[in-house]
């Protein structure tokens, strides 16, 4: 296959792509096994079958497997082996499929998906226009039987009216053959083509038939010509579908973390002011961020002092100080003073890149529900079809002169597009509110989920407390002071990302640990200087002395010998509840879920903090395995179960609960076993995001009703004759646009959860 287009870069958007090694490190990203990561958008993608289409185009480039089709946002995402398939090869594919391939990360700058649109205009105003003129002179013809017009004038009308549809047809209407074409050479391809007809097919069917239908009366003089429902048909068509286009383009693009970062950008590089496009910006690159101005890239404060508004990327309203030393992420709002930063990742890099990829994926992958309906939206068609012939026929045995009003009003009337829209258009805009909320659906599944959720399981230490642990006091047990502990503790906890380890930062001076074993849920072992040592609960220390403050976290220093464990000190640490733990739990209990504790402390330390949140209930120092085992006791009692956890010792659970959740500041572990990840430093996303998905539940189910109930009685009306075409015309296209705005209502802000 040919490669698209030279490489072309306007507005920060890639154009077109040739098959040259920088251009393939640029426009993928690398995965298991040498593969890389391909994402693009196909703009003229609408609905299931489009989407089956192009799996199958693609499921035949060599290497390309885990295709993943969005049809609500026009994307795609697959991975190929760059030895074996080529840039050219996948968008090529796409392109024998009859669509657009567009590699851009600024989907709404793009001048090609533009140039698109002001086309789709001017064949809307043709159609406009073609259809007022033919209308006009159909007025005529119809009361021309009941007057004495002479047969010569009905003749002129005649071929005037087919003079102004013709380029209403081959103009306007060109987008529906061509695809139609396409659509049905592939379908009847030898080599196993697509199975599945796309929409355009019924669509094209009846603008071709009732337009060769009055092309032959025309000629002949003789039958009915039905030039007025052609070019009304096509109007209506083309504006639906261009309302409906942009609709589902906005909702797609509410969540377009890209475009609201600035298109060029202002660095120092090597002594030199260069303006480049954000695309170019590098590591290491110093860039200044006035006051107001978003940041462009993730990069560390080098200069100055300021309040950054974080809520683009963890829906948090609250600002927070930065100053040298501390991390600035691309997409917040630098609010009072101005920053100068070092750049420390491309734009494509960042964290809101990462966190835009994870709800992606979610937005993706396709819960059972919807697969099923789009597998039976791509067999609808043929469906239609059928029954359109069936029609045609038996209404030749009723009344002949109806047979082609009621086969063309059945072929327009029926519209899978709103089965297969039903649920995906619910689904991308609810990941659009959870992500304005502070929450990420990390799986397909999760939504759904989340939706039945009755009982919630959290983690006590790092997931319902927050913020830095404070060190209350050592206990010496043996001869090494308090301070040679804290070394030892520090080096070991320097090896682990454990919530805890942040109350050594400081304590470490220089010492480090080697041979580093974590044991999940007890502690860490490892070689400090020329001695083994243990940091953990009692139990893995092989402690027996009670602790000696019993409010804090305890966790123990033993030195390993050749006869056992020597104790050598007792660590207390006070950790502190969650700004907003409390009032989530109320939320909860609003939303009528229950909340439980289950944590690795001691019962006096869990105690206190279930006493804090309104004698939550708890069970304390529960091992992984015991965590693992009170999950699955929940799960099989009939509780539809969230497990909130951010440590390596809540992985067991995490795995068995409904939903889980992990939170931002949680191991990359905890995180990558997650459903949802929290973005925000508090809780209070939780009963948020359970609230929007019962939200999207009830949609989803207005919606699927809408589709079921509309086809079942559009298609046997329009079957019996009773349903003229451009009527068909419009309920098909209102029926695909209502699923889309009615799925669009989950985005009102604070109205999508409350």
């Amino acid at each position: 296959m040919n490669a698209i287009a030279p490489v072309a870069e306007r507005n920060g958007a890639l154009l077109g792509l040739e098959d040259e090694r920088a251009l393939m490190e640029l426009a993928t990203r690398p995965c298991e096994s040498g593969r890389r990561e391909f994402e693009l958008d196909v703009p003229d993608m609408r609905c299931a079958n489009c989407a089956g289409r192009i799996e199958t185009a693609l499921a035949r480039v060599p290497s390309v497997d885990r295709v993943r089709v969005n049809a609500v946002r026009h994307h795609i995402s697959l991975e190929f082996d760059p030895n074996r398939a080529t840039l050219s090869d996948i968008m090529g594919a796409v392109s024998a499929a009859g669509y657009t391939p567009v590699v851009t990360p600024r989907a709404d700058d793009d001048p090609a998906l533009k140039a698109e649109h002001r086309t789709q205009i001017k064949r809307l105003g043709v159609a406009g226009i073609g259809m007022m003129q033919v209308m006009m002179f159909s007025i005529a013809l119809y009361v021309g039987p009941g007057t004495d017009m002479n047969a010569f004038y009905e003749s002129l009308m005649r071929w005037v009216a087919l003079a102004f549809t013709t380029p209403v047809v081959l103009y306007s209407a060109a987008p529906f053959f061509r695809n139609a074409y396409i659509c049905l050479s592939d379908w009847f391809d030898p080599r196993g083509g697509n199975q599945s007809l796309s929409m355009d097919v019924p669509v094209a069917l009846a603008i071709g038939i009732a337009f060769m239908a009055s092309v032959s009366a025309t000629v002949s003089g003789s039958g009915h010509v039905y030039f007025d429902s052609v070019t009304m048909f096509t109007f209506l068509l083309l504006g639906a579908r261009l309302l409906e286009q942009s609709s589902r383009l906005r909702l797609a693009r509410m969540d377009n973390w890209l475009a609201m970062l600035p298109q060029r950008v202002n660095v120092a590089r090597d002594g030199v002011n260069l303006d480049v496009p954000i695309t170019q910006v590098r590591a290491g690159d110093i860039v200044r961020v006035a006051a107001g101005d978003r940041v462009p890239v993730d990069g560390i404060v080098t200069d100055g002092a300021s309040e950054v508004d974080e809520a683009a990327l963890n829906g948090e309203s609250t600002s927070v100080s930065r100053q040298p030393g501390d991390q600035l992420f691309a997409g917040t709002l630098n609010v009072s003073q101005p920053l100068a930063m070092v750049v420390t990742a491309q734009v494509s890099d960042t964290r809101m890149a990462a966190i835009a990829r994870l709800a992606q994926r979610a937005t993706l992958d396709k819960p059972p529900v919807a697969a099923l309906a789009d597998k039976v939206a791509r067999h609808f068609v043929t469906g239609v079809i059928v029954l359109a012939l069936a029609t045609y026929v038996t209404w030749q045995f009723i009344d002949p002169g109806h047979a082609l009003w009621a086969t063309i009003a059945v072929l327009v009337v029926s519209c899978p597009c709103a089965l297969s829209l039903a649920m995906p258009t619910a689904m991308t805009a609810s990941a659009t509110a959870l992500r304005r909320t502070g929450f990420i659906a990390t799986r397909a599944h999760a939504i759904e989920s989340l939706a039945r959720i009755t009982h919630v399981v959290f983690d006590k230490t790092g997931t319902l407390t927050g913020g830095k642990p404070q060190l209350m006091h050592v206990e010496p047990l043996a001869e090494l002071t308090a301070d040679h502990c804290k070394r030892i503790a520090g080096a070991l906890e320097d090896r682990t990302n454990h919530p805890l380890s942040d109350a050594f930062d400081s304590n470490a001076d220089g010492a480090v640990a080697s041979d580093v074993r974590i044991h999940a849920g007890l502690g860490v072992a490892g070689t400090v200087g020329n001695a083994r040592y243990r940091l953990g609960s009692a139990q893995f220390c092989r402690i027996n002395r009670p602790p000696r403050d019993r409010t804090c976290t305890t966790i123990y220093l033993a030195r390993e010998t050749t006869v056992g464990m020597t104790p050598l000190a007792e660590f207390a640490i006070r950790v502190w509840l969650r700004d907003d733990a409390e009032s989530t739990l109320r939320e909860l209990e609003r939303l009528s879920v229950t909340a439980e504790i289950l944590t690795g402390d001691g019962a006096t330390a869990a105690a206190e903090v279930s006493t804090a949140l309104g004698a939550v209930p708890y069970s304390a120092t529960m091992s992984p395995e015991a965590k693992l085992a009170r999950v699955q006791d929940l799960v099989r009692g009939g509780s539809h179960l969230m497990m909130v956890g951010d440590g390596i010792n809540d992985v067991p659970g995490l795995a068995a609960a409904s939903v889980s959740v992990a939170p931002a500041d949680g191991t990359d572990l905890a995180k990558s076993r997650s459903d949802g990840i929290l973005l925000g430093r508090g809780l209070g996303a939780l009963p948020r995001a359970i609230a929007i998905a019962r939200r999207t539940r009830s949609i989803v189910r207005q919606n699927m009703t809408w589709a079921i109930v509309y086809n079942l009685t559009a298609i046997p009306l329009a079957a019996a004759g009773l349903v003229p075409p451009w009527v068909a015309a419009i309920g098909m296209s209102v029926s695909s646009l209502g699923v889309t705005l009615n799925a669009a209502r989950l985005s009102r802000g604070e109205q999508a959860w409350r």
